[in-house]
């Protein structure tokens, strides 16, 4: 979770820390959940948009297509869109 919570977003507890978990629940009753949640929809907007999602998709089917087009007999067939 850490590459998808930070300090604008939430609140990260030590793995395996019952005291960590405790504390860190304690704590975000303290912070604004309504910025929190707005600050973690921009984060969202802006790295999980599916329009920058998508096309690093593509590159890595591609890229294992390609690969195993070279390895696999008869998968001269395949298409993959540019």
């Amino acid at each position: 979770m850490v590459e998808l919570v930070d300090e604008r977003t939430g609140i990260l507890a030590r793995p395996n820390c019952v005291d960590s978990l405790a504390g860190a629940i304690e704590a975000i009753y303290g912070r604004d959940l309504a910025e929190l949640g707005a600050n973690a929809r921009r984060k969202a907007a802006e790295y999980y948009d599916w329009n920058e999602i998508l096309p690093q998709v593509m590159r890595r089917y591609q890229a294992v297509l390609g690969t195993r087009e070279q390895d696999e007999p008869g998968a001269e067939g395949i298409c993959v869109p540019e």
